[in-house]
C-alpha cells in the first residue's frame, strides 16, 4: 500500500473541510446583518414542564369514524334466530325424591330423649405427691367448690350416693397411675336406643358402657380401649336397639395420671374443669311412648 497517496489524499479533504466551515463563520453573521438569518439568541425559548401529560390523539378528528349504514334491499328477509334451549343437551327437570312408604300407625315425627348415665370419679395423687396441699381430698373438693360454685363437690358427692359407691372402694386398687370406676344403671323407659356417646377429660383411659353386663344377654354399646381427649364422637349404632324399662346398664371408666405427669398436684373428682375428671356417658332412646 502507498502510504503517501493515501497521506496526501487525506490532507486533501481536511483542506476542504476547513475551508467550507471557514466560509459559514463568515456567511452567517453577513446574513444574519442582512436579517436573512435569525441568530439563535433571539429565538424564544420553551421551557418543558415534566409533569405535562399530553392527551392522547383522537383518530376521529383525523379520520371519518361513523360507521358505514348498510342499506338492505327490501326483497332481501333475514330470518329470526330463535334462542337456544340449554335443556335440550342437558336434564333440567328437578329429581324426585322418593320417600319410603310410613307405617300409618306411626308419626312422622318422633320424640327423641338423650340418657346421661354418670359415674364418679376418685383419683388421688400419686404417693410421691401425697403431701401437697391440694393432694388433700377435702382440700380439693373446697377449691372445686371456690372454682364452681356447689357444684365442685355437690355433684361427686351425688354420683357416689347414686352408684352406692365409697371413696375407699374406688381407691382400693389406685397403683399410683391408673384409678377406676363404675356404676350400675337402668333403662328409664321402654324404646329404642339409636347412638350413644362417652365423655372424659385429658388423662382418660378407657371407656365402656354395656347392657345386661355380667349376663349371657350383655351388649357392648361402646367400647373405647385407648381414649383421646382430641376424639370425641357421636356413634350410631349400625342396628337400632330395642330396651326394656329398668333392663341394667353398666358405665366403666379408667384413667391414667402418667398421661400428663406434668402437671400440678390435686385430687381429682367430677368436676366441670379441664385438668378435673368425667365419667360421663349418653345414649339416644326414641321411647315407645310418644303420647307426652
Amino acid at each position: 500500500m502507498n502510504t503517501t497517496t493515501n497521506s496526501a489524499a487525506t490532507n486533501r479533504r481536511s483542506r476542504r473541510r476547513t475551508a467550507g466551515r471557514l466560509a459559514l463563520l463568515v456567511a452567517l453573521p453577513l446574513a444574519a446583518g442582512a436579517g436573512l438569518v435569525q441568530p439563535a439568541s433571539a429565538l424564544p425559548v420553551i421551557p418543558i414542564d415534566p409533569e405535562i401529560v399530553l392527551p392522547p390523539i383522537d383518530p376521529c378528528v383525523i379520520k371519518d369514524c361513523t360507521p358505514p349504514v348498510i342499506e338492505i334491499p327490501d326483497d332481501i328477509v333475514i330470518p329470526e334466530i330463535p334462542p337456544i334451549d340449554p335443556c335440550l343437551f342437558i336434564d333440567c327437570d328437578p329429581p324426585v325424591l322418593e320417600e319410603p312408604p310410613l307405617d300409618p300407625d306411626t308419626p312422622d315425627v318422633r320424640e327423641m330423649r338423650v340418657v346421661n348415665p354418670l359415674a364418679p370419679v376418685e383419683i388421688p395423687c400419686a404417693p410421691e405427691d401425697a403431701d401437697e396441699p391440694l393432694c388433700d381430698r377435702d382440700a380439693a373438693l373446697e377449691e372445686n367448690v371456690r372454682l364452681y360454685g356447689p357444684s365442685g363437690a355437690g355433684t361427686q358427692g351425688g354420683l357416689m350416693a347414686l352408684c352406692d359407691k365409697t371413696t375407699e372402694e374406688l381407691t382400693a386398687d389406685f397403683d399410683g397411675n391408673i384409678a377406676r370406676s363404675s356404676c350400675d344403671l337402668v333403662v328409664p323407659e321402654d324404646g329404642i336406643i339409636t347412638g350413644v356417646l362417652g365423655h372424659m377429660h385429658t388423662i382418660g383411659s378407657t371407656f365402656r358402657m354395656t347392657l345386661d353386663a355380667d349376663t349371657p344377654e350383655a351388649q357392648i354399646l361402646l367400647d373405647i380401649p385407648d381414649w383421646s381427649f382430641d376424639w370425641q364422637m357421636n356413634y350410631a349404632l349400625a342396628k337400632p336397639l330395642r330396651v326394656k324399662a329398668g333392663q341394667p346398664l353398666r358405665l366403666e371408666c379408667s384413667w391414667d395420671r402418667s398421661k400428663d405427669p406434668l402437671r400440678d398436684p390435686k385430687y381429682i373428682v367430677f368436676a366441670e374443669g379441664t385438668e378435673d375428671e368425667m365419667c360421663f356417658g349418653t345414649y339416644s332412646l326414641i321411647p315407645d311412648r310418644q303420647d307426652r
